[in-house]
């Protein structure tokens, strides 16, 4: 049994970060309103929905640890937890980062469709290896293809458009308080738009799914048809040769 986890103090508290910045980018630019004209106050909008889509990019996660288990794979968050067969996990991508940061994605079959978990540790790339390789090595007998979800996916697109509103709905309420209502609501509109748009730089428009024939990996067109690729992409590179690893 292998497992990722943030365990150490940034990572444990990487939530924290990014609600502060997201409040931040939903209350600064209504009070610098009060202070200066509608074009400033527009411009910082912009500049922490930048700052808070980068958050939600590198900084934020979804889940506590990742457990590879005989029965699936355990994704904990808080207190709740719940155990994806292996035939639902359909890929793990991980970057690694500044600092010796870690970040792994995974991507598998919900109720509601292909879902993403992540989470980050920091000077963790043995026990991420480790992970990553006996995942695949238990998926390895069921499949030979690759999918990643993609932003018309359900549980993806909802959690985007949630945020969004919420965010949204955040900035009204404090310029309800101010007394300045119609600039709040284009303000948090303006940043909660720029965040959206960083956080979802993560997914394509359509899903992706490789199959590897003949000892190489294929890329399925939107036509139904395959191309096959001179290189995997860098975040499934480690997902794709430990599959391979496992079948060799």
């Amino acid at each position: 049994m292998h497992k990722f986890e943030a365990k150490r103090f940034a990572s444990r508290t990487s939530g924290l970060a990014c609600l502060l910045v997201r409040s931040t980018s939903c209350l600064l630019p209504t009070v610098l309103l009060l202070q200066h004209d509608i074009a400033t106050a527009v411009v910082v909008a912009m500049s922490l929905g930048v700052a808070d889509g980068w958050s939600r990019l590198w900084v934020s996660r979804t889940a506590d640890s990742f457990t590879a288990e005989l029965d699936g794979l355990v994704i904990s968050s808080g207190l709740a937890s719940r155990c994806v067969a292996w035939a639902d996990v359909l890929a793990i991508q991980t970057w690694q980062r500044i600092n010796r940061v870690d970040y792994v994605a995974i991507h598998y079959r919900s109720a509601d469709g292909p879902a993403v978990a992540t989470c980050w540790e920091q000077n963790g790339h043995e026990e991420m290896v480790a992970f990553v390789r006996e995942c695949a090595g238990a998926v390895t007998s069921q499949r030979e293809t690759v999918a990643l979800g993609a932003i018309r996916d359900r549980a993806i697109w909802s959690a985007l458009l949630t945020r969004f509103v919420l965010d949204v709905v955040v900035a009204l309420t404090w310029g309800f308080v101010l007394g300045i209502v119609g600039p709040a609501l284009l303000l948090g509109t303006v940043a909660a738009s720029v965040s959206t748009v960083f956080a979802s730089t993560r997914y394509s428009l359509r899903p992706t799914t490789l199959r590897l024939k003949d000892g190489l990996w294929w890329l399925r067109g939107t036509n139904g048809s395959d191309r096959a690729l001179r290189t995997v992409p860098r975040s499934l590179r480690l997902w794709v040769n430990s599959l391979a690893g496992n079948r060799a």
